[in-house]
């Protein structure tokens, strides 16, 4: 069950190795003892009574799943799931082993229910051929690389890499990262259409999930394991990583599910993300931005309708592109580059907080970025003499 890094913006991705959930049915070639019964984790019970009410059971071919037992209105937080195992920058995975030990019995039977897919036997040996390198006993070695499978097929990454080409495979050996183990979150199965999105916030030591959409009683909720905004090839390359074929709506053959046209959908709102033309000095730039204004618009639009929610996702990476071009453009003295700015910068805040939460990282990032601009139209009221506010209200009703 390990999904990893979720989400698809550069400076703004949140990552994951989470697990995939595979068919029960399927023995990983590691194991040497049957794991226990699968159940509904206990600790869901203990969750803040203000959160709705979900259970974990059976996924149709997916194992278990997390699922609403109550409507979930959109932008609500669906789990607060704090770490139960974790790996800092420098540590190896023979370090989880100590935590693992002196875990209540009934969190380490919890932690024993959740799969390691078929796929990590390499993994495993290699793990194996380390452990017995650094002269662990033989008789402990097997039960070590169990937990340390079940750890990296269902983990969360909890510091971000710099680039979206650092995100590594699942199976790869611990490298300069940090990761946590949830286990309720490690229970949420992917979708490359998902109804909620996850992030962890590390003043909480918690793994935070929020619903993007309404999410009625009885459905699955999903996530996204790795980008949604990849092509339909890269995104079955990617679940192959970790060790399923993705068959949600959007990986449909022909997007019979979504609509043909959700691949050139998709493909407009990621050229968006990343379409930034710079400007020499001395060129049209009304020629070089203004195509790619309209094409901004349209994703824009893609992202905030309502055929597919998911593309949400996508919106502060979209406002932060917009609010880059103006910034590139410099247009700072005249109204219409500064109510554009303020424009930007006020809509990234917004959808940050409805995505993660007004008080997230992220969403508290983007809030200093709207509060630099409030104070700079702050200093424009008092050198042209209005009223403290003038201007920023003004800009504030026209972004509207």
């Amino acid at each position: 069950m390990s999904r990893y890094p979720q989400l698809f913006w550069p400076g703004l991705s949140h990552h994951k190795l989470h697990g995939f959930s595979p068919n029960p049915r399927e023995t990983a070639s590691l194991a040497t003892k049957a794991a226990p019964p699968q159940e509904p984790t206990p600790h869901l019970e203990d969750r803040p009574p203000n959160l709705p009410k979900v259970e974990v059971r059976p996924s149709k071919e997916r194992g278990l799943g997390l699922f609403a037992v109550e409507r979930i209105p959109a932008y609500t937080r669906i789990l607060e799931d704090y770490v139960l195992l974790a790996l800092k920058p420098g540590e190896d995975f023979q370090d989880l082993i100590p935590t693992y030990q002196v875990l209540p019995k009934d969190l380490r039977t919890d932690f024993d229910t959740l799969n390691i897919p078929p796929h990590y036997g390499p993994f495993g040996r290699q793990l194996t051929n380390k452990f017995k390198a650094l002269g662990f006993p033989k008789t402990e070695i097997t039960d070590m690389v169990q937990v340390c499978c079940r750890f990296q097929s269902n983990s969360f990454q909890t510091s971000e890499p710099e680039d979206e080409s650092s995100r590594r495979d699942p199976t790869e050996l611990q490298k300069g990262s940090s990761s946590g183990l949830f286990l309720t979150a490690a229970r949420i199965n992917h979708s490359c259409t998902p109804n909620a999105y996850w992030h962890y916030r590390p003043s909480m030591g918690a793994q935070i999930v929020q619903s993007i959409q309404d999410i009625e009683a009885g459905d699955e909720i999903e996530i996204a394991y790795f980008s949604i905004l990849q092509n339909r090839a890269a995104r079955q390359q990617k679940s192959k990583g970790w060790g399923f074929q993705c068959a949600c709506a959007a990986c449909a053959p022909d997007g019979r599910s979504v609509g043909k046209d959700y691949e050139a959908v998709v493909a407009q709102v990621r050229e968006s993300h990343t379409g930034f033309t710079p400007v020499i000095p001395g060129q049209d730039i009304s020629k070089i931005i203004e195509p790619q204004i309209t094409a901004w618009k349209a994703a824009v639009a893609h992202a905030t309708g309502s055929r597919y929610p998911w593309l949400a996702l996508g919106l502060p990476l979209l406002y932060q592109t917009q609010l880059s071009r103006c910034i590139m453009m410099a247009h700072f003295s005249t109204p219409k580059s500064d109510d554009e700015m303020f424009f930007y910068a006020r809509s990234t805040y917004e959808w940050e907080s409805k995505l993660t939460g007004a008080d997230s990282p992220r969403s508290r990032a983007a809030k200093k970025t709207l509060d630099g601009l409030e104070q700079r139209n702050g200093m424009y009221d008092l050198l042209h003499g209005q009223a403290p506010g003038t201007h920023a209200a003004a800009r504030s009703n026209k972004g509207s």
